[in-house]
C-alpha cells in the first residue's frame, strides 16, 4: 500500500518562480508526496500541479477527476487526463495514464486525512496568497477509454 501526503509551497513576491515558461508570485501550490517521493520529480510529472477542488472531491466517491493539470491550467497543453479513483472498503486507488499507467492504493482514511488536512491548510491561508491553478479547462476528449 501506497503512502501519500500534500504540503503547501508558498511562494512570496520576493521569490517568485517560473514554472511552465510562467512567473508565479504572491501565490501557493499543493503539492503531493507518493512514498515520500514528490510527484513532481517522477518522469512525466514535472509539471504537475494539484486541482483542488477535484483532489476534495475525490476523497467523497469513485470516479474520474483531473487531478493534475500543468502551470497553465489546460489540461489538453501539458497532456493531463483525469485520474480513475476507485474507493473500495479500506482504499482509495489512483491509476494515472502518463506514457505508462501509474497504479496506487491508499488506506482510505489517510487519504482521507491527508486530503482533510490540506484543505485545512488552505483555509487558513491569508486570503491575499493566490491559490493555483486559478483556473482549470479539462481535456477536450480523453485518450483513455479503458477507464
Amino acid at each position: 500500500m501506497n503512502q501519500i501526503s500534500f504540503t503547501l509551497e508558498i511562494v512570496s513576491k520576493e521569490e517568485a518562480r517560473k514554472y511552465d515558461g510562467i512567473i508565479f508570485s504572491n501565490c501557493c501550490f499543493v503539492r503531493c508526496a507518493i512514498d515520500k517521493e514528490p510527484i513532481h520529480h517522477k518522469e512525466g510529472f514535472e509539471d504537475a500541479l494539484i486541482v483542488v477542488n477535484e483532489l476534495e472531491n475525490s476523497k467523497k466517491c469513485s470516479g474520474e477527476f483531473l487531478l493534475f493539470v500543468c502551470a497553465c491550467g489546460v489540461a489538453d497543453d501539458g497532456g493531463w487526463e483525469k485520474v480513475k479513483v476507485t474507493h473500495k472498503e479500506k482504499t482509495i486507488e489512483w491509476d494515472i495514464h502518463r506514457d505508462e499507467l501509474y497504479s496506487f492504493q491508499f488506506d482510505k482514511i489517510q487519504y482521507i486525512k491527508s486530503v482533510e488536512k490540506i484543505i485545512t491548510e488552505l483555509e487558513n491561508l491569508d486570503d491575499a496568497i493566490e491559490r493555483e491553478p486559478v483556473s482549470v479547462l479539462e481535456p477536450v476528449l480523453s485518450q483513455n477509454s479503458s477507464y
